[in-house]
């Protein structure tokens, strides 16, 4: 039985584009695979930011979603003005009511330009245990069959089980620590089923996704702060880990998050929509590959060596969001489809 919308055509609402909420007005409904969604217009904008939103996206318009929108304004203004995007690190959510310090940030770029240090210093010790490609072209040295971003979360002998969840182990063999991201079950077959319908079926996912990373970011915070249990602080927290993640996706796609057979599609993707970000063209799988590998970008970025609680006030909010997309099943193989033999001999060149 399809869905019945929740808003009418012409009803004024809220709706998340990015961390924020705007008031918009509903001009199109649809049912589309099984989800609704809205052809809105941003109140006060022009006509060309008119889009349709699932409606997930989508709030009443009323005293408390209105009161809501003001505090994730006053968040927004409150996050220091600086060129360098930063990954936080909230010490304290209840003490840090003005937002994050500079002493517990992370540049994002400095992340993203580490990513394969870990990968490299494991395949000369191991050549068994690969990770995933560079973003140059080329065939990478490492193992183009490995999961992208993902392959020590899932098969690495260096990173031991743990009931609890976060376990940091010191590797004898690389000198390094491990950070574990424990993963939702439903999660790690997503990312078995993503390897083969990539790698032996050569099918690629259909991009633009139906739904983004930018979607699934403002679907979560959306969950999030529309609880009564959640400070002030804490809401703050997780606007600026979505913002961060957001940014971090950015940088990371085209450099760790591809398998090679992808590549030529992200190439394509840069000459047909120039001006947009990734985080509005990917969708759920390929930020499931960054969520997964985040460990070990700490400690590729030099991050390995904090204490546990310090790291653990990260990784936290990366568990949960993997525990939010496992609960709402982003993930279908009717995004896949099955490569061209264009497509395909593009791969080989």
């Amino acid at each position: 039985m399809a869905p019945t919308p929740k808003f009418v055509i012409g009803e004024k609402v809220l709706c998340f584009h990015g961390p924020l909420l705007y008031e918009a007005k509903c001009l199109q409904s649809q049912v589309k695979e099984r989800y609704v969604e809205y052809f809105v217009h941003y109140n006060g904008w022009n006509k060309n930011w008119d889009e349709w939103v699932p409606e997930i996206r989508v709030l009443k318009f009323n005293e408390t979603n209105v009161q809501k929108q003001k505090e994730l304004a006053e968040a927004q203004k409150t996050k220091k003005k600086s060129k360098t995007v930063r990954l936080t690190f909230k010490k304290d959510a209840e003490k840090d009511v003005a937002g994050p310090s500079t002493s517990d940030t992370i540049p994002v770029q400095q992340l993203a330009k580490k990513l394969g240090t870990l990968a490299v210093a494991k395949k000369e010790v191991d050549k068994a245990t690969s990770e995933p490609s560079t973003s140059s072209g080329k065939t990478s040295s490492l193992r183009a069959e490995k999961r992208p971003g993902c392959a020590a979360a899932l098969s690495s002998d260096q990173v031991q089980k743990s009931k609890k969840g976060l376990k940091v182990i010191k590797n004898e063999n690389l000198n390094l620590t491990s950070v574990k991201v424990t993963m939702p079950d439903v999660v790690k077959e997503w990312l078995l089923d993503d390897r083969d319908l990539i790698i032996h079926q050569e099918k690629i996912v259909q991009l633009p996704a139906q739904i983004t990373v930018d979607q699934i970011f403002a679907s979560y915070v959306k969950e999030k702060v529309s609880t009564k249990t959640l400070t002030k602080a804490q809401e703050r927290s997780v606007v600026f880990f979505s913002e961060n993640m957001r940014a971090l996706f950015n940088v990371s796609l085209g450099k760790s998050l591809l398998y090679k057979f992808e590549r030529p599609q992200y190439g394509q993707l840069l000459k047909d929509h120039k001006g947009k970000k990734m985080c509005e063209l990917y969708g759920a799988i390929h930020l499931v590959r960054l969520l997964c590998h985040i460990g070990e970008m700490l400690v590729s970025a030099g991050l390995g060596n904090q204490d546990k609680a310090h790291i653990k006030k990260f990784v936290e909010p990366v568990e949960d969001m993997l525990r939010f997309m496992a609960s709402n099943e982003y993930f279908s193989e009717d995004d896949y489809v099955v490569a061209s033999p264009e497509y395909i001999r593009k791969t080989l060149t």
